[in-house]
């Protein structure tokens, strides 16, 4: 709404749906001042609290099948000085899977290239239109190679660009297009489940 516009209830409901959808916004407070007094001039008085920009993320885990795994991630929630956000995060597992050989935790693992590091590197980027709250661009990239345990080692990398727009409160339209590229090395019994091909 702009000033001069007549009141409505509805456009200050909205206006704080849309600066709640800000990343960076916490808490949003509008407050219609003059309108109680029955004055013919209603000035919203709009309070909006911000949350933090940054966070970090970690975790480790010790597991029979990926033996130790560590991720990490960190998001900023105004890069760059605007309303965006970029995520980084990063992981691996298998972790000494190969140096303990199958000792414990790693009893599971497996041998030879099953038994070598998995890993995952992505990044992710979301900011809206310029000029359209309702509607956000999305760019991810990632690389990784993962396993499972005598069944397939599998390596990648790829990415993602998209636009989504929200087109009423709950109903949310998008196009992406998301090239990806893989190599699968497998046993028999991966292609027998999976594909029949035995």
């Amino acid at each position: 709404f702009e000033p001069g516009d007549l009141f409505r209830p509805s456009a200050l409901v909205e206006t704080e749906r849309l600066l709640y959808a800000l990343p960076i916004v916490e808490s949003v407070s509008i407050e219609p001042v003059g309108l109680e007094a029955g004055e013919l001039v209603v000035s919203p008085r709009i309070t909006v609290e911000a949350g933090r920009t940054q966070a970090v993320q970690a975790e480790g885990t010790v597991s029979s099948t990926y033996c130790l795994q560590a991720v990490g991630a960190w998001a900023h929630r105004y890069f760059l000085g605007g309303p965006r956000v970029f995520s980084l995060s990063a992981g691996a597992s298998n972790l000494f899977a190969d140096q303990l050989g199958g000792g414990f935790p790693c009893t599971s693992t497996g041998e030879g290239a099953y038994a070598n590091p998995n890993y995952f590197v992505r990044a992710e980027l979301q900011q809206p239109w310029p000029g359209s709250p309702r509607t956000e661009i999305l760019a991810n990239a990632f690389v990784s190679r993962e396993s499972a345990p005598f069944v397939y080692v599998q390596r990648g990398y790829g990415g993602q660009l998209g636009i989504l727009r929200q087109i009423q409160l709950d109903l949310i339209g998008s196009f992406r297009y998301s090239p990806q590229r893989y190599a699968l090395s497998a046993a028999d019994v991966y292609f027998c489940g999976n594909y029949g091909a035995c």
